[in-house]
């Protein structure tokens, strides 16, 4: 019976373990800047496995922000294709959070970003050297089926 007990406690960690992991499949926006502060930055939306300068520059695994803004502002959107998702709204709560929700936010939110002050850095590429500055991490498994 003891046995039966810890196994049971085991077994009920590792579902935990597996639910936060597939949830936390997430991604990350971050503001790419241009060479020279030519032009706004660019922001684009990575994979968490993909979070490095191959995505940023030119990932073929990236979305971008439609528009590109000059700050993210209360509501922005994603182009169609990231993660195999269609357009995606981003829209502000008041707590500063975004929820994401499938384009016109007809339906359930699909995960909530928060901001973030991950470590920002450079990245070399097509000749030119860009600032990376993390914007939102976001805590979704739309990534995670893709």
């Amino acid at each position: 019976m003891k046995f039966y007990g810890s196994y049971m406690i085991v077994s009920f960690i590792a579902l935990v373990v597996a639910q936060v992991d597939a949830f936390s499949s997430g991604f990350h926006i971050t503001a790419v800047g241009y060479p020279s502060g030519s032009g706004p930055p660019q922001y684009v939306a990575c994979p968490s496995d993909f979070y490095n300068c191959g995505c940023w520059i030119s990932g073929g695994d990236r979305g971008t922000v439609i528009g590109q803004p000059y700050s993210l502002g209360n509501f922005f959107q994603l182009n169609a294709g990231f993660c195999g998702q269609s357009v995606l709204d981003f829209i502000q709560a008041d707590d500063g959070t975004y929820g994401i929700y499938v384009n016109n936010a007809n339906g359930p939110s699909l995960g909530t970003c928060y901001a973030n002050s991950a470590p920002s850095g450079t990245c070399d590429g097509n000749g030119f050297t860009y600032s990376i500055n993390d914007q939102l991490v976001c805590y979704s498994d739309i990534c995670a089926t893709f």
